[in-house]
């Protein structure tokens, strides 16, 4: 059976995306299947955040800690330019860490703005730095 999709466009508060992002992929899951049921970011997760960041990649790692570290995000070029890297070996470290958090059924780490800044948000770099034994 073939479902019928829909594309939609809408505008969502930036600090808000990594909820519609998780609401989404509640959706597309198939219901037959729990296993692949994404979930929030929670403060136990501490030890999953841990985990998830060893699996990185050295420069991914980079990445993280600056994203981790800012408020605002930035955008792949400035990541790029912020670390000496292209902007293409930005997107790819960026790409393995949300297949690593789904690994453990988590939602991805990340989010990226309408205006292209790449961020963690607060909650969820809050649970990686006291995983990793560092304060913000």
């Amino acid at each position: 059976m073939t479902l019928q999709m829909s594309r939609l466009t809408v505008e969502v508060p930036s600090h808000r995306l990594h909820e519609l992002y998780r609401r989404l992929a509640e959706l597309c899951q198939p219901e037959h299947d729990p296993s692949l049921h994404l979930t929030s970011w929670e403060p136990m997760d501490h030890e999953i955040a841990r985990k998830v960041y060893e699996a990185m990649t050295p420069d991914a790692q980079k990445i993280y800690d600056a994203l981790f570290e800012s408020e605002q995000g930035f955008t792949v070029e400035e990541l790029a330019e912020k670390l000496g890297k292209k902007p293409s070996q930005i997107r790819g470290a960026l790409s393995w860490p949300a297949a690593h958090a789904k690994g453990y059924n988590k939602i991805p780490i990340h989010s990226q703005t309408p205006d292209g800044k790449v961020f963690v948000p607060g909650d969820v770099a809050d649970i990686f730095l006291f995983g990793l034994g560092r304060k913000k």
